[in-house]
């Protein structure tokens, strides 16, 4: 299902409930360019080949750094898996038009204050410190709702706003990506700038639903909706066919999103540079260039979203009291309305908004005519806010007045602020799909998705709610040969000018925004998997190679979303290299080898946080300084430069009929041998395999020994 800016109102919220309940998701990145690796560049003799062979990564990271710098990402590919055993009835509803419907249920509204505010909690969240507030407000609110109970529950939000904001931007490290302390020291801080980021969001939201409950607290009524129950009701009856797995067996249900992501236009100059052989590669497998700069989701560096919180944070403590005591607050507020509002306290943000602009024409009176409409104003305010609470009738409003065009702008967004607009110069309620009331409407992470999160783009909202799925919720993110696009993810988040400056660096901000992640290629060249066949291929050859096992593909089931690419299994060819096609292809693969290595008797979480790259043999470790050669067991590798027309698998083929099990890979060039399994010590493997395969290519095969 392809998330755009006309649906991603109603798509990102579902896409964040079934995050939270999911087994695994997969993400892929498609880019403007790509860096070309290379291994054999400049290697005159075999032993400067070894040498090449291992580099260090970290020697070799400024300079990937620098050359992807100029680019950007084009289009975003996310693929959630949930086991059928563990989904909840979210995960296991069946799609079609009921994803849109259940997109719709999954935050009710629900008009009891308490639960309203329980709803807001984050699945999975830091329940003390959301807690804290919520009992704060309820017992302030069960103490009869007075003012001043009002106006301590909303400062005291306010002001936390203002500090999770300060705190976000302390936290937000672009260049060293190292967790800094925070000034304020509590049992509650945190130096994860998504889960501050999702506390602002969360009180921005608190924020918003008390000063609806201070508007509506005289007819609020307290009758319980049974929306929930309706919607595991319809959840229940809406589930795929029944199906039995059996002990051996597991079974997912497959839901996968594609997005075009285009960089956001900031104040600071920022230029994407596009690299010729990469965009005519992606137009040649459809992705659609136009539609990327059209419609894509607009995104902002993560520096530049909390900074809009912060300052978001800032005015809301000065409109609380502009809200609660205007006469203090609001300059020409007394003398201009006197004391004729006060029963009206407190103004909700809406209302403010109006008698702001009332107060604006009064300092413009510079004609004639602008007098007239800023003193008709004056005393329409207090009938308008009335009209607007449902306090009088549309009967009992006066006519309005007529205003010139240089005005009517402002007028009809202050009049739309409290749900009013002009007919005929009557004054008229607006539809309430329409209404600019506060309130709130579902989020990021999975609480709502507020004005202040929406403001940053859509892109930004969808970038959010993977990382708290992956930060937050610590769900296992899967990708495949994943180093590039860790590193552009990075990049839509921090910028060029902020991205971390070494691999060490980069490795502590990787780690803290993905804490559990797998890279399917180290997955696909693990030591139990190479009895199994060869999965060093392309992701399309590696899961098509793995779906061929008898014993592993017979034991893992899909199940599709039919808004995703067909409702079925698609053939390999389609939707290739669309990011969510091999997100989709990543997280399968996942499913395959995670089962095989399982029934090997070995543990998949071996290959926990390590990073496959190409023109090295060493493994990326997220979570050590050092990186290191992947091993199993302990064993030198091999390589040789001429194979005589022999292909990996070729190669691998002959190893395994005198016995040796190997890992082989084609590297720019060069062939290299890792063994694994049993005879992987084996004292003559080298002189054993450079018989076979001479005896294979009918010429002389010499291997080249790096010992690890």
């Amino acid at each position: 299902m392809e998330i755009t800016n006309q649906n991603a109102g109603t798509v990102l919220p579902y896409v964040a409930a079934q995050l939270r309940e999911c087994s695994y998701f997969a993400i892929d990145l498609e880019f403007t360019g790509i860096d070309r690796d290379r291994v054999s560049a400049g290697a005159a003799t075999p032993a400067a080949l070894a040498e090449l062979l291992m580099r260090q990564p970290s020697s070799m990271y400024p300079e990937k750094l620098e050359r992807i710098k100029p680019y950007s990402i084009v289009q975003l590919g996310l693929s959630i898996f949930t086991r059928r055993s563990e989904s909840s009835s979210t995960g296991a509803m069946a799609a079609g038009d009921a994803t849109v419907a259940a997109a719709q249920i999954i935050y009710p509204t629900v008009h009891d204050l308490a639960s309203e505010l329980k709803d807001l909690i984050p699945d999975r969240a830091d329940e003390g410190y959301y807690m804290k507030f919520l009992e704060f407000i309820v017992q302030k609110y069960r103490t009869g709702g007075s003012t001043n109970a009002w106006e301590t529950m909303i400062t005291l939000v306010s002001k936390e706003m203002a500090h999770a904001g300060t705190q976000a931007c302390a936290a937000c490290s672009g260049s060293g990506g190292h967790a800094r302390e925070m000034a304020y020291s509590s049992r509650y801080a945190t130096n994860s700038v998504i889960e501050l980021l999702e506390r602002y969001y969360f009180l921005e939201a608190l924020f918003r639903i008390l000063f609806r409950h201070i508007c509506e607290h005289e007819r609020m009524k307290c009758s319980a909706p049974t929306a929930n129950a309706d919607a595991r009701e319809r959840n229940d009856t809406q589930q795929s066919p029944s199906y039995a797995p059996t002990a051996r067996s597991e079974s997912y249900q497959v839901q996968t999103f594609s997005a075009y992501m285009f960089p956001a236009a900031l104040s600071e100059a920022h230029n994407v540079s596009f690299n010729i052989e990469t965009i005519e590669f992606l137009a040649k497998n459809n992705i659609d260039l136009m539609r990327w700069v059209r419609d894509g989701l607009r995104f902002k560096p993560l520096k530049s979203v909390v900074a809009a919180v912060a300052m978001d944070a800032s005015w809301r403590i000065s409109e609380t009291e502009q809200m609660f005591q205007p006469h203090k607050a609001l300059p020409q507020f007394t003398e201009r309305f006197n004391t004729i509002l006060d029963d009206l306290l407190p103004f909700s943000v809406g209302e403010l908004q109006l008698i702001k602009f009332v107060l604006c024409l009064c300092e413009s009176w510079t004609s004639k005519a602008t007098s007239r409409i800023a003193k008709h104003y004056i005393g329409m305010t207090r009938s308008l806010l009335l009209f607007a609470r449902d306090k009088i009738s549309e009967s009992s409003m006066p006519k309005a007045m007529f205003v010139a065009e240089d005005i009517n702008s402002a007028e009809v967004h202050a009049l739309a602020k409290i749900g009013i607009t002009k007919v005929n110069l009557r004054y008229k309620r607006l539809p309430s799909s329409d209404a600019g009331k506060d309130g709130t409407s579902p989020s990021i992470g999975g609480s709502t998705l507020t004005p202040i999160a929406t403001s940053q783009g859509y892109g930004a909202v969808l970038l959010g709610t993977i990382l708290n799925a992956a930060e937050v919720l610590h769900k296992p993110v899967v990708v495949y040969n994943g180093y590039s696009d860790l590193m552009f993810f990075l990049l839509s988040l921090y910028g060029p000018q902020e991205m971390p400056t070494t691999l060490e660096n980069f490795k502590i901000l990787a780690h803290r925004h993905f804490p559990v992640l797998y890279d399917t290629r180290i997955l696909a060249c693990s030591g139990p998997l190479q009895e199994l066949g060869d999965f060093t291929g392309r992701l399309p050859s590696a899961v098509e190679e793995m779906s061929k096992v008898s014993s592993v593909a017979p034991y893992v089931s899909f199940h599709f979303d039919s808004l995703a690419i067909g409702g079925k299994d698609p053939s390999l060819s389609f939707g290739a290299h669309d990011a969510g096609f091999d997100a989709m292809q990543a997280g399968k693969l996942f499913a395959y080898a995670r089962y095989a290595i399982t029934h090997a008797n070995a543990d998949y979480k071996f290959y926990l946080n390590y990073l496959a790259t190409y023109n090295t043999l060493l493994s990326i470790n997220l979570t050590k300084r050092e990186d290191c050669v992947l091993q199993e067991d302990p064993a030198p590798i091999f390589f040789l430069v001429d194979s005589f027309g022999m292909r990996v698998d070729s190669i691998r083929k002959v190893l395994l009929h005198c016995g040796l099990t190997a890992l082989v890979v084609f590297r720019d060039g060069v062939y290299t041998i890792q063994p694994v399994g049993k005879y992987c010590r084996e004292s003559d493997y080298m002189r054993l395999a450079e018989a076979e395969l001479s005896r294979q290519a009918r010429s002389q095969v010499t291997l080249f020994r790096i010992d690890i």
